[in-house]
């Protein structure tokens, strides 16, 4: 997760020996949930007003509590050697 300017972003991936895992944050206001398993990750506004944020380089838009949006499959994690 990084902040560019106003905007949230994430590049979420499952460490091996994950099957996934969920966190809620909050940032400004809002509510955010993410849920990221090795088939999508789903973000979902819990409470607030309504947000965008950007998963890898897709602009999202969260308009309005209890909404979620499900993107295909967590990219896989490149770790520099």
């Amino acid at each position: 997760m990084r902040l560019h300017g106003e905007e949230l972003s994430f590049n979420p991936y499952v460490p091996d020996g994950l099957a996934g895992y969920r966190f809620r944050l909050q940032f400004r206001g809002r509510t955010l949930e993410l849920d990221v398993d090795g088939e999508q990750t789903s973000y979902t506004l819990v409470s607030g007003e309504p947000i965008t944020l950007r998963h890898c380089d897709e602009i999202l838009w969260l308009s309005e509590p209890g909404q979620s949006l499900a993107i295909d499959r967590a990219p896989a994690r490149e770790l520099a050697v």
